[in-house]
């Protein structure tokens, strides 16, 4: 974090996203770090909350001269980012935080929440997902906690029937040998048919590593969902905890994963009642931004829940 309040990735220091911001936010939130949350949030509200509704514009580049070179939404940074800020008005109450959260989820519903057939869908952004024929949706982005706080909070069914939705398409969106979630999937809008999106979808990898992390920190691991997850990070046949793998020849990564990915599979393993000692040998991807990031989630998560202070693993953490 620098010191006015911008979330850094050395590998790309010229851009930061909206996703890294509300991240932040969360955990400092977490951490009780008023002073870093009023820090991260200034930065934010200041930079990219510059579109003409609530949500925020999801890439900012200082190589450009310090703008925003996309307008478009992330719709997980957002959820991330009414989450917070409910959470930070409870912890302190006088900010006046809870109606800037109720303002954002509010665009959230608006402009994001679509029915397709039978089924309420998240958007991922507010633009670019709609197609005549199937609407595109990422898994990761159902903040399952975000959805249940905000239902309780508003008292709107809305955000509860999103969330039971969002779970009935993880149960169809289950492919390959290990029955596991895409990073991209897309639902045709004739019969709510669920396929991976061709191209960015033939994966369980980087974005989907997200959606067992998500359950789990919502509790919602109770209903059986995080069978899959365990089955592939425990399978006895890995020779190294594999970064990713694809879904249409349930061939795994050629390295194993970094510790972000390690940290998310020992809360998930640790929630499902297994030990994370039944995964396969650490080593793999050098540590980076994204991995201390998710590592630190996990760890939140697995305070939160009371399941145990996941370890990083991680440098940058």
């Amino acid at each position: 974090m620098s010191q006015d309040g911008r979330i850094v990735d050395p590998a790309s220091p010229d851009i930061t996203h909206s996703e890294g911001q509300a991240w932040a936010l969360l955990l400092a939130e977490h951490h009780d770090d008023r002073e870093a949350f009023g820090r991260i949030l200034a930065w934010t509200r200041q930079r990219l909350a510059v579109r003409t509704d609530r949500l925020l514009a999801w890439r900012y580049r200082t190589d450009a001269g310090g703008v925003v070179d996309d307008h478009n939404n992330a719709t997980d940074a957002d959820l991330c980012y009414a989450w917070t800020l409910l959470r930070a008005s409870r912890r302190w109450p006088r900010d006046g935080l809870r109606s800037a959260a109720i303002a954002i989820a509010t665009d959230i519903r608006r402009n994001l929440m679509r029915q397709v057939g039978s089924r309420w869908l998240l958007l991922p952004g507010a633009r670019g997902f709609e197609h005549d024929r199937f609407v595109v949706v990422n898994p990761s982005y159902y903040v399952f906690g975000a959805l249940d706080d905000l239902s309780d909070a508003l008292e709107d069914d809305a955000w509860s029937r999103l969330a039971d939705h969002g779970e009935h398409l993880l149960r169809d969106a289950r492919f390959g040998r290990w029955a596991l979630t895409p990073d991209w999937v897309r639902v045709a809008r004739q019969d709510g048919r669920v396929s991976m999106l061709p191209g960015r979808g033939e994966r369980f990898s980087y974005d989907a590593v997200r959606v067992p992390l998500y359950l789990t920190w919502s509790r919602r691991s109770v209903r059986g969902l995080l069978a899959p997850y365990v089955s592939f990070w425990a399978d006895s046949a890995h020779a190294y905890l594999p970064a990713w793998t694809t879904l249409t020849d349930d061939r795994p990564s050629p390295y194993a994963a970094g510790p972000g990915i390690r940290a998310i599979a020992s809360l998930v393993l640790a929630a499902a009642g297994k030990s994370p000692a039944d995964l396969p040998p650490p080593g793999g991807e050098p540590d980076n931004y994204y991995h201390a990031a998710l590592a630190l989630l996990a760890r939140a998560a697995g305070q939160e829940i009371g399941q145990f202070p996941v370890a990083t693993q991680s440098s940058a953490a």
